[in-house]
């Protein structure tokens, strides 16, 4: 249960804006700040016609707040709120850096890290959901990402539901926050979640084998798995025959993800269209 702290005093600075939530008890606001000893807190705002005081950046005094069970703060008709001035007290810019901007970690950190973890990742989205909304009509759309060795789920919740997300993009998404649904560690956005779109740089080499039952390409020597349609460089009989090649390409953690060849001359052009045939489930190659 939650406890009155009637006599003791926190100074606190919001470090975003208000969230509306919605509990069985009813709607409330949440907000992360930090206080003057540089310790992050969770704040729940029970209390009706003070919201405008809490906006991000502004400096606060609490007095006769609760403790929460999940140990955040509890501001409900008892709590006395004093604004301060600008700058009441300073916050170290690296803890106000590693909030806003906290490190990116593999996904696989992720599946026993402990919950309310604050992340950034670096992901492909495999899949996007519709928006759908909860029993407490709160939106909600999820995401699944990928980084070729872990998956994970992401939950965008209220007005997140509207940023830009494509599947099949690489993405740096941050920062989130790892909660547990079902035993299964996720993640959650937050008022201050931002997705950046990455763009892989490419790279040139020489292809001079493709196995399509393995789906693996051989580009200078080295095996590389592919995802994708290798027919976007023509027919399969077609690409065997001009074997090696110069050929421009993008990679996702070692795997081939885009290419097309470097230069194709006009009267080639048409066979980029023709039917693919059977290919030996080996590896081709050319020795021309």
């Amino acid at each position: 249960m939650a406890t009155s702290t009637q006599d003791i005093t926190i100074k606190i600075k919001l470090l975003e804006e208000p969230e509306e939530r919605y509990s069985t008890n009813g709607p409330f606001h949440n907000v992360m700040a930090i206080d003057d000893n540089g310790n992050i807190h969770e704040v729940k705002i029970w209390k009706d016609g003070c919201i405008r005081k809490f906006a991000k950046g502004a400096f606060l005094e609490l007095r006769r707040f609760t403790n929460c069970r999940d140990g955040g703060i509890g501001v409900n008709k008892y709590t006395k709120i004093t604004r301060t001035g600008n700058n009441a007290f300073a916050v170290e810019k690296e803890k106000d850096t590693h909030f806003h901007e906290p490190e990116v970690v593999p996904l696989a950190d992720l599946e026993h890290s402990p919950r309310k973890r604050r992340v950034s990742v670096v992901a492909r989205i495999d899949k996007v959901s519709q928006e759908q909304q909860t029993t407490n009509k709160t939106r909600k759309r999820d995401l699944l990402l990928t980084d070729g060795v872990r998956s994970v789920q992401m939950n965008l919740w209220g007005q997140q539901c509207d940023m830009q997300v494509t599947e099949g993009a690489r993405v740096k998404i941050g920062p989130v926050i790892v909660d547990q649904y079902k035993e299964t560690n996720n993640i959650n956005s937050t008022l201050s979640t931002k997705i950046q779109v990455i763009e892989e740089a490419e790279e040139n080499g020489t292809l001079q084998g493709i196995d399509t039952t393995e789906k693996c390409l051989l580009i200078d020597g080295v095996h590389m798995p592919y995802r994708g349609d290798i027919t976007t460089l023509g027919s399969e009989d077609y690409i065997i025959s001009k074997l090696p090649f110069q050929i421009i390409f993008k990679k996702d953690n070692g795997t081939v993800i885009e290419l097309r060849p470097l230069e194709q001359p006009p009267s080639t052009r048409a066979e980029t269209t023709r039917k693919p045939s059977k290919m030996p489930s080996r590896s081709a190659t050319n020795t021309k």
